[in-house]
């Protein structure tokens, strides 16, 4: 099935959609090109930028990014909330690399989210507050120095699997991305992201396509509510967030003053 078949026939839309950098989107981002839409794809401030400027109506963002929006308006689809708890080959520290000691580990990550799930963990779990560098080489975004009281991790496993920290610390699983909508976006918009959310996630590397099939889930279930609110709740405490973000859904009513409901 190729992107017209999915989306239907008829005038090819123009809007403007944002994804995240991430390569847990790449799955999307010949879809929706295909369909006629353009695509850019950014983290952090470029994409804060984007949506505050009012350039799109809809963005698929990481939960760091989504809890530094501050403009109102943003709505968050359900059933599209991307989770895990375990082997998620993007959010791994190497402890016995020769590139790596106890004081200086390469950390290969997505750009700051899994830098802030590493670093809840561990300032909440060992009371280390983490000192992060630029890495030097092409490849390895990050590295972490001081690392004394990881010691008898080191000398337990080859490395560390972040989402299975996280559900070690928690008890939830570990969410990394959602889609967004503006309250005032177009319901055909609306009913194509419906569409593309229920196709299987497809990827041209090997290991990416095991994550998508065995391990990465794309709903809002209990647990992933639980795990967005666990992450939210100790990045604000620990300051790495101004306040705690609100979720609102997308086609949820609100409670008006003086009774009735809004959307």
């Amino acid at each position: 099935m190729n992107a017209q078949d999915l989306f239907g026939a008829g005038d090819r839309p123009a809007s403007e959609i944002v994804l995240s950098a991430s390569f847990v989107a790449d799955p999307y981002a010949a879809l929706l090109s295909n369909r006629g839409f353009r695509v850019r794809r950014n983290d952090g401030e470029a994409l804060i930028r984007l949506l505050e400027q009012r350039q799109t109506s809809a963005a698929f963002i990481n939960v760091l990014d989504y809890a530094r929006l501050k403009m109102p308006g943003w709505r968050v689809l359900p059933h599209t909330a991307f989770h895990c708890r375990e082997q998620a080959p993007w959010a791994l520290l190497y402890f016995g690399s020769a590139e790596n000691s106890l004081e200086h580990i390469v950390f290969r990550e997505e750009p700051l989210l899994f830098r802030s799930y590493l670093e809840l963990i561990l300032r909440e779990r060992y009371e280390i507050t983490p000192h992060w560098e630029d890495g030097e080489k092409a490849g390895l975004s990050l590295f972490y120095g001081g690392l004394p009281a990881l010691e008898q991790a080191a000398r337990d496993a080859a490395y560390w699997d972040i989402t299975d920290q996280w559900y070690d610390l928690t008890e939830t699983p570990l969410v990394s991305h959602f889609w967004i909508v503006r309250e005032e976006a177009p319901e055909k918009l609306i009913r194509e992201l419906e569409l593309l959310r229920t196709r299987p996630l497809m990827h041209d590397h090997s290991g990416a396509k095991r994550f998508f099939s065995a391990f990465l889930k794309t709903d809002f279930s209990d647990g992933a509510r639980e795990g967005l609110a666990e992450y939210y709740d100790l990045a604000f405490s620990y300051g790495m967030i101004e306040f705690m973000p609100e979720i609102k859904f997308y086609g949820e009513d609100e409670p008006e003053e003086g009774g009735g409901a809004k959307k």
